[in-house]
């Protein structure tokens, strides 16, 4: 098919006015074609078409939805309903069958290219890269630096025992790192520190049940054995928490000169040292956080944040965005091009270098991380900002 006539159906898929026949045709071609060349050609199409005017930005966003929503969902599946950001938009979960999902993200009107395909493959399936300078996103993996000072490569280790620590057997599991509690624990308290680089995530259950999900370039340093009053913790970077319950024994995160203070709850942790703010927020229970002498409880919704002076509440916030990284997507808000450069940063391993003027743009969306860089810097491309990519770095362009 050429892209001419790739533009034609593309534009009555998003108008709704596809017959049987172009529908089938169109339906055949997304099963057989990658996404670096249909993603590009959708988000030209939705750029091109126009949209009714209307009042208020929300609206906007919700026909803007409704359009690309309104396809014809393939027979292989059921449809499959979320909820937006209390918006009350409804994503409808496509049958299409392979991997990718993209947004348009526009400035000034947060207007929503959702473009989505569901895929038989795990989310960390690699495939080869397929045009020059491109980058492949990142992937579980991690390092685990024991007690003694030795250090482990978690991509490469297969499922079993690694290590046996003061009070723990140390143990990989289906990309997940364990300690199970032995009966031998040593007066001494060891340390050990998990850390994941650029371009890497992973999940470890700490000796209390406790589950952590790091970030890339995020570090999480923990006892191998909790036998205090407490159960204390640091973390550099991103971490989800799930806390294991226990009144008697308070959960405790150290980030830098932040305290997050928790019985048993699930919340996310934002501090990486090259974002302007720390930012704690609670999917569930209760958590306190504190800093010097200024303490914040919080409830489900909540946020904190951390500034350089304050520390302040927001809410009501959307906690779904600030996971979506533990669930495979890139979220912004209103975000400029350097907090979305950043995550992709972090996300790929790479370097950004601006030419001239930084564009001044802001993004609202969605994107999925499993997408090849070049597919990503395609989509954010329809702001007017160009990318090129140079080895490892991102070069920008007004």
């Amino acid at each position: 098919m050429n892209e001419s006539r790739l533009e034609f159906l593309l534009q009555k898929e998003l108008t709704g006015g596809l017959t049987s026949e172009e529908r089938a045709e169109l339906d055949a071609f997304k099963l057989e074609t990658d996404d670096d060349r249909l993603v590009p050609v959708m988000a030209k199409v939705f750029w091109e078409t126009p949209l009714q005017p209307v009042e208020r930005e929300d609206a906007f966003e919700q026909e803007a939805l409704a359009r690309i929503l309104s396809v014809d969902v393939l027979e292989t599946g059921a449809s499959e309903k979320q909820s937006d950001t209390g918006r009350g938009i409804h994503f409808l979960k496509t049958a299409w069958l392979r991997v990718a999902a993209a947004i348009l993200l526009v400035a000034g009107t947060a207007a929503y290219l959702w473009l989505q395909r569901t895929t038989h493959k795990p989310d960390n399936t690699q495939t080869p890269v397929s045009a020059k300078n491109d980058v492949l996103p990142g992937k579980d993996g991690a390092i685990l630096t024991l007690a003694d000072g030795r250090q482990v490569v978690l991509d490469s280790m297969g499922n079993g025992m690694i290590a046996t620590q003061s009070g723990s057997e140390v143990n990989l599991k289906n990309g997940r790192l364990t300690y199970v509690p032995t009966r031998e624990i040593s007066a001494a308290i060891a340390y050990n520190t998990m850390a994941t680089p650029k371009g890497r995530q992973f999940q470890i259950a700490l000796p209390d049940g406790t589950k952590v999900w790091l970030n890339a370039a995020s570090s999480i340093s923990y006892p191998t054995a909790f036998t205090g009053k407490e159960r204390r913790v640091e973390i550099t970077g991103e971490a989800f928490f799930e806390v294991t319950a226990d009144a008697k024994h308070p959960f405790i995160v150290q980030v830098r000169d932040m305290e997050v203070k928790a019985l048993g709850t699930q919340f996310n942790i934002n501090g990486y040292e090259d974002e302007t703010t720390m930012k704690t927020t609670l999917l569930e229970g209760k958590v306190q956080v504190s800093r010097k002498t200024r303490s914040v409880l919080l409830t489900p919704g909540d946020q904190a944040v951390l500034g350089a002076v304050d520390l302040e509440v927001q809410k009501p916030v959307d906690p779904q965005q600030t996971v979506a990284w533990r669930q495979g997507y890139f979220q912004f808000y209103r975000d400029d091009l350097k907090t979305v450069l950043r995550q992709l940063v972090r996300w790929y391993d790479v370097n950004v270098e601006y030419i001239g003027e930084i564009p001044n743009r802001t993004f609202s969306g969605r994107i999925p991380r499993s997408l090849h860089l070049k597919t990503v810097l395609a989509i954010l491309e329809q702001n007017n900002v160009r990318f090129t990519v140079r080895g490892n770095t991102i070069v920008v362009r007004p």
